[in-house]
């Protein structure tokens, strides 16, 4: 198993497998994510059927409500 940090120090981007572990969740609630765009486009690239996610990104946006709520 590659941890979060190895792959972010050589990409920012990862697979969506690396996402699902970091989230707790499995790839088919990323694809979802993906699909009802709580991941927005500007967090993930693709190329063809290939996508890498930046998973700092995705963090950032799906908290963004709770910082909003919180502060």
């Amino acid at each position: 198993m590659i941890s979060f940090q190895d792959t972010t120090q050589t990409s920012p981007y990862v697979e969506i497998t690396d996402v699902a572990e970091y989230f707790g969740v499995n790839r088919a609630t990323v694809r979802t994510w993906v699909r009802k765009e709580y991941i927005p486009r500007s967090a993930y690239i693709k190329a063809g059927d290939t996508y890498r996610y930046n998973i700092a990104s995705i963090e950032a946006h799906l908290t963004k409500g709770e910082r909003k709520n919180g502060e």
